[in-house]
């Protein structure tokens, strides 16, 4: 008895097409199944250890305003979206200004030197540091079903504007809990 007759059939009865999709079908049933019982890798949520504090950095790109400086406060409540997903408030911690700079030839060939850039007065990049909580789990922590991981693009919103950034940082804090 052959493996395949004449018309393409295995063993004379199931078409190897037919074959085919149904293998698919059951890896995919054995898929999701294992993803629902929790033995799968990408089935892993948060742990049932309780929030901790965490320390959360976002660089915003090319903040476009006269007075950066004065944008953020410290304590300022801020809406966060992290990945499309909106996080909801976090409190800002601290923010960082850094205007871009140009590299110019110094009078008297002495060398070159950084200036402000004439060609970008308004605009600047921010580094943010918000405090929130988070449960931990084996690849990182988890707030609100987000995992946090660096490189993720995030949108910070207050009353009047968008920036948009990428999460550079978590790290555990010394913050309490009830803080938050």
């Amino acid at each position: 008895m052959a493996l395949l007759d004449n018309d393409g059939r295995l063993w004379s009865k199931l078409h190897w097409l037919d074959a085919l999709i149904l293998a698919g079908l059951v890896l995919a049933v054995v898929g999701v199944v294992a993803v629902k019982l929790g033995s799968h890798k990408t089935a892993q949520q948060a742990s049932g250890e309780e929030s901790v504090p965490v320390k959360v950095t976002v660089a915003l790109d090319r903040v476009q305003s006269a007075h950066v400086d004065t944008v953020f406060t410290p304590g300022q409540e801020l809406d966060l979206t992290i990945r499309n997903r909106p996080r909801g408030k976090v409190t800002l911690t601290s923010f960082v200004v850094r205007r871009p700079k140009a590299l110019v030839y110094s009078p008297g060939g002495k060398g070159y030197q950084w200036i402000a850039d004439i060609n970008r007065p308004d605009e600047a990049n921010v580094i943010v540091t918000f405090k929130d909580t988070a449960s931990t789990s084996d690849d990182g922590y988890v707030a609100k079903g987000i995992k946090l991981k660096a490189g993720l693009h995030v949108t910070v919103e207050d009353e009047d504007a968008l920036y948009q950034g990428t999460l550079v940082g978590i790290e555990a804090s010394s913050i309490p809990s009830s803080a938050h």
